[in-house]
């Protein structure tokens, strides 16, 4: 009798799939029913009448192994794959369909016969190239972390060294070094490798190319016989055998496979290949590269007319400088021969395309060389995805998505219930690209149609708060006055975290429709991509476990957390799945980021660098944010309207008034109003009230406006390395408040404007014409202060609400130019002229001490809206005031904006 203890196994749930199987084989083969897995079994004959007593007893032990067989299969399974595989019928089946997809490589330490094929040792050392006429050798090693060289003549620049600097070799000694300089090395290719910053060394052997060095400048290395390819942000694709994982290996079959060499896999060791039989990817550690073997360019999608530049551009120089001078162009000899069309995607491109070194962003050069750019679209469709020459790659995100989708129990397959509603579900395919143009990753979503969930039934509430920009920009402040740390993280698959309250029933999913259970729905458990409620219920989750661990809501602004106790203080900003970390020290990151991590599936970007498309740039005093790459790409956009750099954004000959005529390209002002509106939003204060200005035309736009947009965009083009510095100094907000009176000629309605200041830097501001006709300066200038007020209460709020900002908080000073608006605010006396006034502009915040209206003084004065966007004289004092500097900042000898 077999040990009851031995029967048991650990549930499979899909990882270590070989040592699983090795168990259950193990199992089976002591049961002596394992010879039912036989791929080669003969199937018994169907019952006959003739049938003998001994084929009886064969079909009846048959049948009851096989169900033996199954049941202990399963039986071995977890409840989510026992769900998934009972369905199938014989044992036969199951096994199959479980190598499939959970077939992996057995792993090894290393990949040998690779070694041994190319001589790679601990530390590579390849001869690479002749430099000079004297024939001195270069080799390249990884364990250099400098470029050295013994040959002085060998330096086209030299500069001697004369502060004793030394280099530590591998045995241990030091070495002298004599100077410093730069050696260009000629390839064989007729390339030339200019290396800088290298050492003089006189006791070292043997001149070195250092490869991590080559590494940090996009300089790529693959190994090749007793050859050495260079190549400056390029792909090598090579052919190569892996082995056949042991399931899968008969005593007939091949022991290996043709296939080709795309990558390295993200997650572990192994390389990835693809499978030109079965168009698969898999990846392997135990593969065996071909000599000489790679991707021919007839596999390379050229288009005909290929421009005598780019030829001009095979023999440019392979430097580790950004700059990449191209060699004067010369006539080549065109090749006949018909290009194939077929390939295998941008992850296969040949060394002949990788040996194009281009200067410029990756829009300049797309429009210069469009072969660059020739991808295929992506695929509307599972059945188009899988019917493309990337369906390898398609595969394999698919599979990822599913496996990311089961492993969160996402559904259930259930009946219908009659009268319930069902909604259908489509899968999403998306490329990421580098900066090259080349593609990075192929994303694939799966996304629920949400258009067909019906009110009340299939939802109730769909609104999700979200973190505002002002808010990031208080935090960032704060950070600059306490010296905070600030690190960021990601939400992986962040929707599929919430909890759904209704009940919801969707399709089953196109190529993942379960055999026998066509008529089956998946009821949602979990939260789906494309949903209506999605965005609440993931804010509702990550509300309550937030909340669990000690953190407090901020009562202005609900994306935003703060937990502080004895030994550290930390804040949370959550922008639906983008989330900045604040912590007086590092314990309290690393914490936060340790329980986050256990709650959900993370990603830790580490230092905050980029949030919502701002970038955060350290100083030693302070932050940066900015937003010139942003600006780029709007300029790149809009090249087509010719715009010249401009130091005011509006040209006094113009007055914009609405438009009689017919619209101009209303649709495409109304994308170039928003694309400023963003910048504006987000870090460029002085361009709010230009921006609003011209978001009133959005309706009906004339030529004139759109020469006041390119006119913008001009200004932009300048200024775009303009961004806010946050330097901590002076630790004090204040406001400033003004209008523009009788702005909108059409209706007569003034502009209000203000802006909220702390730290050296602008945190909120507005420009927003005024919902009533006001009868006189005072009246617009009363109505903006009473709107500056309640940004102040906004803002005073938010920082009654942070332990880090002493307690209890003074009124905020407001500064305004109007007398008789500090007058009318202070004092309750009647006045007939001002009698008309609304109610709701009652300026309370004075009365209760949340601001105090002060008048300006001199250099202090807020430009007025207009007159310094017109005049250019003001325009260096007027970025002062708005708090807007070059990056990085000069030194600050004023008082933040009021400089």
């Amino acid at each position: 009798m077999m040990n009851q203890d031995f029967v048991k196994l650990d549930k499979f749930d899909g990882s270590n799939f070989i040592r699983w199987q090795d168990k259950m084989k193990f199992l089976l083969t002591a049961l002596k029913i394992f010879y039912v897995l036989d791929p080669n079994l003969q199937p018994i004959p169907n019952p006959t009448p003739e049938d003998t007593e001994q084929l009886k007893e064969q079909r009846i032990k048959r049948e009851e192994d096989e169900l033996v067989c199954k049941g202990h299969i399963l039986n071995t399974l977890s409840d989510r794959l026992y769900d998934l595989f009972t369905t199938m019928s014989s044992p036969k089946e199951i096994w199959k369909a479980l190598e499939t997809k959970y077939k992996t490589e057995k792993q090894v330490d290393e990949i040998m016969a690779m070694m041994s094929e190319m001589q790679i040792g601990m530390i590579t050392e390849v001869h690479i190239a002749s430099a000079t006429e004297n024939s001195s050798e270069w080799w390249y090693d990884s364990g250099a972390t400098i470029h050295v060289c013994n040959n002085k003549t060998l330096f086209k620049e030299y500069v001697e060294a004369n502060n004793g600097l030394e280099v530590l070799m591998g045995n241990h000694n030091t070495a002298k070094v004599l100077g410093t300089g730069i050696v260009e090395l000629k390839l064989s290719s007729g390339k030339k490798l200019v290396l800088t910053n290298v050492y003089h060394v006189l006791d070292i052997k043997k001149n070195l190319v250092s490869a991590s060095l080559l590494s940090k400048n996009d300089v790529k290395a693959v190994l090749e016989s007793d050859k050495l390819i260079l190549s400056k942000n390029g792909v090598f694709v090579g052919k190569a055998y892996f082995r056949v994982p042991d399931p899968k290996r008969t005593k007939l079959g091949p022991r290996a496979i043709k296939s080709v060499f795309v990558g390295s896999a993200v997650n572990s060791k192994a390389y990835r290949l693809s499978d030109l039989s079965s168009n698969t990817i898999v990846k392997s550690r135990d593969v065996e590269f071909i000599k000489n073997k790679f991707i021919n360019d007839s596999q390379i999608p050229l288009k005909p007319k290929q421009t005598q530049e780019t030829d001009s551009l095979v023999n440019d120089s392979l430097s580790e400088n950004k700059r990449i001078e191209p060699s004067s162009p010369s006539e080549q000899r065109r090749s006949q021969r018909v290009r194939k069309e077929k390939d295998f995607g941008l992850d296969f491109i040949s060394y002949q395309v990788n040996v194009y070194l281009v200067e410029g962003n990756r829009e300049k050069v797309l429009n210069k060389f469009p072969f660059v750019g020739n991808v295929e679209e992506d695929p509307n469709t599972y059945n188009e995805a899988m019917a493309s020459r990337d369906a390898a790659f398609w595969r394999e995100a698919v599979n990822d998505e599913m496996d990311s989708i089961l492993s969160n129990n996402t559904w259930v397959l259930v009946d219908l219930p009659p009268g319930s509603n069902i909604i259908g579900c489509k899968w999403v395919f998306r490329r990421k690209y580098r900066t090259d143009g080349s593609v990075q990753t192929f994303k694939v979503r799966l996304v629920a149609k949400g258009y067909r969930q019906r009110e009340g039934i299939d939802y109730f509430d769909t609104y999700a708060p979200i973190a505002r920009i002002t808010s990031i920009r208080v935090l960032m402040t704060l950070a600059s006055i306490y010296k905070l740390v600030v690190h960021q993280m990601d939400v992986k698959t962040t929707f599929l975290n919430g909890n759904l309250d209704e009940k919801v029933y969707m399709d089953q999913l196109e190529g993942f429709v379960l055999p026998g259970n066509e008529r089956k729905v998946c009821k949602l458990v979990k939260s789906l991509y494309g949903l209506k409620q999605v965005p609440k219920q993931w804010h509702e989750k990550f509300d309550t476990v937030i909340l669990a661990n000690g953190f407090k809501y901020n009562g202005a602004d609900k994306c935003i957390y703060s937990k502080f106790t004895v030994e550290y203080g930390v804040i949370v900003c959550l922008y639906v799945d983008n989330m900045l970390i604040f912590g007086t020290n590092m314990l309290g990151v690393c914490e936060t980021k340790k329980y986050l991590a256990s709650m959900f599936k993370m990603k830790d970007l580490n230092e905050a660098d980029t949030i919502l498309g701002i970038k955060v740039k350290r100083h030693s005093d302070g932050y940066t944010l900015c937003q010139n790459h942003y600006i780029e790409k709007v300029l790149i956009k809009y090249k087509h309207l010719n715009v010249k750099e401009v130091n005011t954004l509006f040209d006094s000959n113009y007055k914009l008034v609405e438009n009689t005529g017919r619209a101009i390209a209303q649709l495409e002002y109304a994308s170039a109003t928003g694309s400023m509106m963003y910048a504006m939003y987000c870090t460029r204060s002085n361009v709010a009230f230009a921006v609003n200005r011209l978001s009133r035309y959005i309706s009906s736009p004339s030529v004139e406006h759109w020469k006041a947009i390119a006119r913008v965009i001009g200004y932009l083009k300048k200024t775009k390395d303009l961004g806010l510095y946050y330097s901590g100094y002076t630790a004090v907000l204040e406001g400033y408040s003004d209008v523009n009176w009788v702005t909108s000629v059409g209706d007569n309605k003034s502009t209000s404007d203000w802006i909220f200041t702390l730290g050296g830097g602008a945190i909120s501001w507005a420009s927003k014409k005024q919902s009533c006709i006001s009868h006189s300066t005072m009246e617009s200038e009363f109505i903006a202060l009473a709107s500056t007020g309640k940004e102040a209460k906004w803002l005073r709020n938010m920082f009654y609400a942070i332990e880090l900002w002493p307690q209890p908080m003074p009124a905020i000073s407001v500064y305004c130019d109007s007398q008789a608006t500090m007058s009318k605010a202070y004092s309750k006396i009647y006045n007939g002229k001002s009698r008309h006034i609304s109610p709701r502009h009652e300026y309370k915040p004075v009365a209760w001490n949340i601001i105090q209206s002060t008048g300006f003084r001199g250099l202090e004065l807020l430009p007025d809206p207009v007159a310094w966007t017109t005049n250019p004289i003001d325009w260096m004092s007027c970025l002062w005031s708005y708090c807007l500097t070059q990056s990085p900042k000069p030194s600050i000898q004023s008082t933040g904006c009021r400089a």
